[in-house]
Parts: structure tokens; sequence; C-alpha cells
């Protein structure tokens, strides 16, 4: 239950409706506020407001509920068409990402609030609740919405126009990928086993169970405190076939669980309990979904209907960027695979892993473009140059691979002597640092 509220919360905080409720909620409830805090406050503390006429007050409120009803829809079809043009432009996989814009949400929560605070304050008006400074507050506290509404739409207008770029969205895609990078990083525990000596691998057999998910769908969380209690209480041993951002149904399963006893049903639906599924990966603890992503729009770049090879090398580049720094951690600290005093085996990402996801679809479809394959072979030589040496084996292969696409897809004979001349530095670079 503590996995299954985890992931709901995950997904709340990136909700196109999340922020937009709040905002409502507040708005509602200081439309209220105002007609107790004449009540609340000292006679003399209000005396210097101005009076203002209750029915003014009342068409102004019916004037902001009209107009901020039609700007919110106005803001919501802006916002649809823009998600359609970056799922054609750009890939269908980046739209949660925009829909989780703060600049995007906080525009469209004012204005349904300025909305929501007019209709209350109306509905007040006509239960009589307001005095007479209260309709003076109540019409300050309007154009208080109004100022804030005009400034989050100017800021609006601007955002929305420049989130049409595609630039734009590659950067925000690198963007969401580093803090996701970062944060698998950052995930140690000097407590945990750094190596696979001294694990046996779990295998099919008499004290050793398949363990299914409930659901169908993609792991987004794999809630690690849960499973070291049920492990160290019943003294199993749990290993993962499926790391963070694979498919699983409920015929697929995703690790395997032994003990001295065999384990029983309620307790392998505990472990299946710690997953959290979606109809979509996310991004906060799947390190490879934004390299992904970057990947994607690259491809889509390449293809014959878009034909885009500049914004091909613009991804490369983010990649590169990303890759040095997820190069930069030597093999030895990254996450551990062994956990829980050796009782849990997951499947974590290395730099290897990284890589492929990174350079090989862009090696299948922009083979045939010199400047393309000769970007890659660029971007492996700045890599070799920067990254710990541990992972030198790994880059050594994409760039070989690298090199024999191109020279099967490339015809002149010009290109083809510039990838040799690259793949030769890229190689004298890896024997200097190995």
């Amino acid at each position: 239950m503590k996995s299954y509220l985890k992931g709901q919360l995950r997904a709340i905080r990136s909700a196109l409706w999340f922020r937009p409720s709040a905002f409502c909620l507040l708005a509602a409830g200081f439309a209220v506020i105002l007609a107790v805090t004449d009540v609340l406050l000292p006679s003399q503390a209000l005396q210097w407001l101005p009076t203002v006429e209750p029915e003014f007050a009342r068409d102004i409120l019916k004037l902001l509920s009209g107009s901020m009803l039609t700007v919110s829809t106005l803001v919501l079809s802006a916002l649809m068409l823009v998600l359609n043009l970056v799922a054609g432009q750009a890939t269908p996989r980046a739209v949660p990402e925009l829909m989780a814009d703060a600049v995007t949400q906080n525009a469209l929560g004012i204005f349904l609030a300025t909305f929501v605070f007019s209709i209350t304050a109306l509905m007040l008006f006509g239960l009589g609740a307001y005095s007479d400074v209260a309709v003076t507050l109540v019409f300050f506290g309007a154009i208080l919405l109004v100022a804030i509404s005009l400034r989050y739409l100017l800021q609006w207008i601007h955002h929305v126009a420049d989130a049409l770029k595609l630039n734009r969205v590659i950067e925000r895609l690198a963007g969401q990928a580093r803090r996701a990078l970062e944060n698998y990083l950052e995930i140690d525990d000097e407590n945990e086993s750094r190596s696979d000596s001294g694990w046996n691998d779990i295998v099919e057999g008499e004290k050793s169970l398949p363990v299914y998910a409930h659901a169908t769908g993609y792991i987004q969380l794999i809630d690690v405190g849960p499973i070291a209690g049920i492990l160290k209480k019943h003294d199993l041993r749990l290993q993962f076939v499926c790391h963070v951002g694979d498919f699983l149904h409920t015929n697929r399963p995703f690790a395997w669980v032994c003990g001295p006893d065999e384990p029983d049903e309620q307790l392998l639906n505990q472990i299946a309990s710690t997953l959290v599924l979606g109809a979509d990966r996310s991004s906060q603890d799947d390190p490879q979904l934004g390299i992904e992503l970057l990947t994607e729009v690259a491809c889509r770049s390449l293809s014959p209907g878009i034909n885009d090879p500049k914004s091909a090398l613009a991804c490369i580049d983010y990649l590169v960027s990303l890759l040095s720094t997820a190069g930069e951690v030597p093999p030895e600290k990254y996450p551990p695979a062994i956990l829980c005093d050796g009782r849990l085996k997951i499947r974590r990402q290395t730099y290897a892993d990284l890589l492929e996801r990174a350079w090989r679809p862009i090696v299948r479809d922009g083979g045939g473009h010199a400047e393309v394959i000769c970007g890659i072979l660029n971007a492996l030589v700045e890599l070799a140059s920067m990254i710990d040496p541990g992972h030198l084996d790994a880059l050594r292969e994409e760039g070989e691979r690298a090199h024999a696409f191109g020279k099967e897809m490339l015809h002149l004979e010009a290109d083809r002597s510039s990838l040799d001349r690259l793949s030769k530095r890229l190689d004298e670079t890896i024997r200097s640092r190995s």
C-alpha cells in the first residue's frame, strides 16, 4: 500500500490538474476569508479603506468570471496544440514532460483561481455575507488577482511561443535527463556490497519461485525499503531480472525468490506490491529514459519526412554532456547491485547501457549521413578524453560499431576517409588513457 501511495504521489506532482486545483481551492478560501475579515479584525483597523458600492463590485466579479473562463479555455486549447506539435515534431514521449511544465500549470491555475474567486464571491454576495468593509476587500482582492493574471498571461504567451522551438524541447529533455541521471548516480550506501562476489544467482529449483506483477505496465519504482524488511523477516533472497523502465505483465516474472522454506502465495503478493507500475515510464528513477528521448528526437529528425540533420547534431551535443557526467563516475562507484546484506540483487544500469541506448539508434538511422556519423565519432573522441578509464572498453565497442556501420552506408570515398581518420583518432585517445 505504501508503494502504491508513493507512486500516486509522484504522478500527482506532475499532473496537469493538481496545481490548478490547489490554486482554485485557495481562491475559494480567500473569498470566504474576506467575508469574515471585518469581524476578526478591530473595526478601526479597516476604516482607512475607501467605500466601494456593492453593485460595482458585483459587476467587476461578473466580468472577471466570464473573461477568465474564456482565457482558461484558450490556454487549454493552445496547450493541446503545442502538445500535438511537439508529439509530431519531436517524440510523443516528450508530452508528459511538457504537461508537467510549471509555467503552464501556474498560468492555468491563476486564471481558473480568479474565475473561482469571482464565482464564490458572487455566491457570498447573494447570501449577504459581505459587509461594507468586506465589499471593499473583495474589490481589491479581485484587482490583485487581475494583476497577477496579466503577469502570468504575458509570461505564458512568450513561453508557449518559445516551447514550439525544437531546440527548446531538446534542451528541456536534456535537463530532465540530467536530473534523473544525477539522482541515479547519487544512490550510494557504504554498507552495501559493491561486487557480485559471494552472490549465487537464483535459478529455478525446489525452493525458488518466480514473482509475478499484479498488473500490466512499466516499472516506475522499486521500493527497496519494504523489500528489505520482507527479506530479513522471512530469511529470503531475491533476484530481480528486470529493472526500472522495463515492461511487465502478469505472466512475466520480474524476480526470483528463495529461502529455507518455500515462500507462500501471500508472501509473493507482498513482494509484488512493492513495485509501482504505470502506463508510462517515469523519469524520476529511470536514468535511461531521458537519454532515449533525446535519441528518439534525433532519429525522427533524420527521417525522410523531416530531414533535419542539424537537430540530430544538437541532440548529439546534449548526449555528450550527459554521458560525460555519467562517465566521470568510476564503475565501482555506480549504485550497488547487491543490497540488504546480500539478500537482494537488483539490475542496475551501467555506463555501457547508457552508451548503447544513446548511440546505436542514431547510428542506425544516421549512418548514411556523413555529418551525423562523423559527429558521433567526434563525440566519442571527446568522451574518451574525459570519462573514467574504466569505461573506455564500452566506448571502444560503440566506436567500432559506428565506424563499421558508417563504412557500410557511406558511398563517397572522401566521407569514408574522414570516418577512418576519426576512428583512428578515437583508438589513439583510448590507448593513451588505458
